[in-house]
């Protein structure tokens, strides 16, 4: 069984300000784990970077290998305050699947401290 067991982002963004997402993915299961993709899409007011593609194919996952898939992401949200939800969905060849969901606030760089 192919698990996301864990996502590295940040719970507040600045307006305009590039991030980084990582998704920890884990092969729990007895065989190696074939074919396994996992993609990212999000809510309005966060978008893919110009360079970043939404899906990541990974060939293989070894027994007990944990690997990471990474996404680079802009905040393009022109209010204040907003909330916005990043959803990472792993699928493999055998249908197993797993989501999870992170939000993220934005909020306006002239924002004071």
């Amino acid at each position: 069984m192919v698990q996301i067991v864990g996502i590295e982002a940040p719970l507040k963004v600045n307006k305009s300000d590039y991030f980084k997402i990582t998704a920890k993915i884990k092969n729990r299961g007895d065989h190696d784990a074939l074919g396994v993709t996992a993609s990212v899409n999000s809510t309005e007011g966060l978008v893919l970077a110009k360079w970043e593609s939404n899906t990541e194919k990974i060939p293989i996952i070894h027994k007990n290998e944990e690997i990471s898939a990474d996404w680079w992401f802009v905040a393009n949200q022109t209010t204040i305050t907003y909330w916005a939800i990043i959803t990472v969905n792993l699928t493999t060849n055998s249908d197993n699947c797993d989501t999870e969901k992170i939000p993220v606030q934005i909020v306006n760089s002239e924002k004071s401290s």
